[in-house]
C-alpha cells in the first residue's frame, strides 16, 4: 500500500511556473517553514535538508533542516494528521525562481471535480529499475467526491475526516514524491489544499490517491507558524 509518492506516466516538465516547489518530500515555504506529510520528515533532524531554487536537481540550493513539528495526533498505523512543519536554518530570499505559495482557510475545501497538479522528483515507475528523477515533473488530478474515496479505499485506514483523493487513469505520484503539495489555481493564486500521503502502488488503474486535506489543519497551522504570519 506504501506509496511515498513520481508519476507513472508523467511526461510534462515542469518549469518556472512551480517556483514554489521545494526537494524535502516537496515542501511549502513561508520564508523559513515549510509543510510535508509526516511520513517524510523522520529521521534526525541534522540529517534532513531542503534543495529549492531551481527545477533540475542538480542545480538546486541547499537549507538546512533544524527541526520538524510534528502533528500530535498523527498515528504511524493508519497515518491519520500525515501533517508536519520544518523550520529551515536560514531564510529563503523570494526571487523569480523561488515563491510562496499560498494556504488555504477554513472555508476554502477541496471541491469535487476541481483539477490540481501534483509536482515531484520521485520516480516514474513502481517496478524495474528505478533512479530519482532529476527534473521537476507534475501532473494534473481531479480531486473526487468523498463517497468516491471512501468506495474505492475499503480495507485501508481512509478517514474522510482528515483526507481526501485524487486520480488521473495513467499518471499518479509515487515513490520520492510523498510530501509535496496538491495545488489549485482559485482568483490568479495557487494554493495547496492537499499534501501527498500515501496510495496503492503508483497509478494503479481506478485507485485514487490520497491526501493530507490541509484545510482541516488550518487553525493548528497558524499556531505552529505564529511568527511567520
Amino acid at each position: 500500500m506504501d506509496r511515498p509518492g513520481s508519476s507513472k506516466g508523467r511526461s510534462e516538465e515542469a518549469h518556472r511556473d512551480l517556483r514554489w516547489q521545494h526537494n524535502h518530500q516537496e515542501a511549502r515555504p513561508y520564508r523559513r517553514t515549510l509543510l510535508v506529510s509526516r511520513r517524510r520528515s523522520h529521521g534526525e533532524r541534522s540529517s534532513l535538508s531542503v534543495l529549492y531554487g531551481h527545477t533540475t536537481l542538480a542545480l538546486a540550493q541547499r537549507s538546512a533542516v533544524v527541526r520538524a513539528t510534528l502533528h500530535p495526533g498523527y498515528d504511524d498505523r493508519t497515518l491519520m494528521n500525515d501533517i508536519a512543519v520544518l523550520e529551515l536554518s536560514h531564510e529563503l530570499q523570494f526571487s523569480n525562481r523561488v515563491q510562496p505559495v499560498c494556504l488555504p482557510t477554513e472555508d476554502f475545501p477541496p471541491l469535487p471535480g476541481t483539477i490540481g497538479i501534483v509536482a515531484g522528483w520521485g520516480y516514474t515507475s513502481e517496478s524495474g529499475k528505478q533512479h530519482r528523477n532529476p527534473y521537476l515533473l507534475f501532473v494534473t488530478q481531479a480531486i473526487k467526491p468523498q463517497e468516491y474515496c471512501v468506495a474505492k479505499m475499503q480495507g485501508y485506514f481512509y478517514s474522510p475526516m482528515t483526507s481526501f483523493c485524487a486520480y488521473r487513469y495513467g499518471y499518479d505520484a509515487c515513490q520520492g514524491d510523498s510530501g509535496g503539495g496538491l495545488m489549485v489555481l482559485h482568483e490568479d493564486r495557487w494554493y495547496t489544499v492537499g499534501i501527498i500521503s500515501y496510495g496503492v502502488g503508483c497509478a494503479t488503474p481506478n485507485v485514487p490517491g490520497i491526501y493530507t486535506d490541509v484545510t482541516r489543519y488550518v487553525g493548528w497551522l497558524r499556531h505552529e507558524l505564529r511568527d511567520e504570519l
